[in-house]
């Protein structure tokens, strides 16, 4: 018996580039996103010379059923940076809006604050895409993906820590922050029914807290800085965050007005700055009004006050929808 003579070229590996088809279906978790540039090989031997058409169009049939098995990137949109090695220039900017709208919404289709505000987003956004790109197939939806922190530790108030502290209780005083995060997908879409954009970021974010995925990838995150290290685990970091699209957040504020040394505060409005997306969005909420908070790169977003607009139109198209809503329950 002969003995198998392995080649010694290297191996061509194919990987889905900035044209490949946009996947369908829900992506895999952020997990597998850490170990995406590891790679299967498996070894197989045919008993019969190989028909290599046949093989690839039996392996493509297969990879349209399972979906999960793709290389997954972000479809390349008005929204999504290209070049993610070049520093862009920030713009920060924001908008106000009424917190008493957003809870008539709520309260009309029995979902949260932040359903609501997921579903407002997805209508600006598409606005705004449809307008810029001048696509006129407004039956196509787009999916582009965010990132959204998840801070795990329990809320506690400050005056519950002061106390703590008080009694000599300092040692169970937690202070900052346990963060997990979720890869919440954002629907690009135009719909005749405005409340259509809120039923669908409900039911995604029911999905998404029925799962474990905040929790495996806070621990994920912790495992890969202690065996890897910082440096490490801040390029995963970096290169999963590079195929998502927006980042996204949400956080609760006062309910009454507050004073910063002896100065009254009139809003807050926080953002942030280093994410390689060319779009961050912020919700903050504070006493009556929330304010729509969006760090953009001035390249892709120099009408940003239109795009602030959007967000604003959608809420009131929103609002004007579930008010109709309301009134067709009462006459029913």
């Amino acid at each position: 018996m002969e003995a198998t003579t392995l080649r010694k070229r290297p191996l061509s590996v194919k990987r889905g580039g900035a044209g490949a088809e946009a996947e369908v279906g829900e992506p895999v978790s952020p997990s597998a996103r850490l170990v995406e540039d590891f790679y299967i090989i498996v070894l197989m031997g045919a008993s019969t010379p190989l028909n290599l058409p046949a093989l690839r169009a039996g392996i493509e049939a297969q990879l349209a059923r399972y979906p999960h098995f793709r290389s997954i990137q972000d479809p390349h949109t008005l929204f999504k940076r290209v070049n993610h090695a070049e520093t862009q220039r920030k713009r920060i900017v924001h908008r106000r809006l009424s917190l008493d709208d957003v809870k008539f919404v709520k309260n009309a289709m029995k979902c949260t604050v932040n359903d609501v505000l997921i579903g407002v987003t997805y209508a600006a956004l598409s606005r705004y895409h449809f307008r810029k790109s001048g696509e006129t197939d407004t039956h196509k939806e787009i999916r582009v993906r965010s990132m959204l922190l998840v801070n795990l530790r329990p809320t506690t108030s400050l005056h519950a820590c002061v106390d703590m502290i008080k009694s000599g209780k300092e040692s169970h005083v937690e202070w900052g922050n346990e963060l997990g995060f979720i890869i919440l997908p954002f629907f690009i879409g135009m719909h005749s029914d405005p409340l259509d954009y809120v039923r669908k970021g409900k039911k995604v974010v029911d999905r998404k807290k029925s799962s474990l995925e905040v929790v495996f990838t806070h621990v994920a995150a912790e495992v890969i800085f202690k065996v890897f290290g910082l440096k490490a685990a801040s390029a995963i970091f970096h290169r999963m965050i590079s195929h998502t699209t927006i980042s996204f957040a949400n956080m609760t504020g006062p309910v009454e007005q507050v004073e910063f040394c002896g100065h009254p505060i009139v809003f807050i409005a926080p953002s942030g700055y280093g994410p390689p997306e060319a779009l961050t969005v912020n919700y903050q909420s504070y006493v009556n009004t929330i304010m729509i908070n969006l760090a953009l790169d001035e390249g892709h977003f120099p009408d940003y006050d239109e795009l602030l607009d959007d967000f604003v139109e959608s809420l009131e198209h929103i609002k004007d929808a579930a008010s109709r809503l309301g009134m067709h329950h009462r006459k029913a």
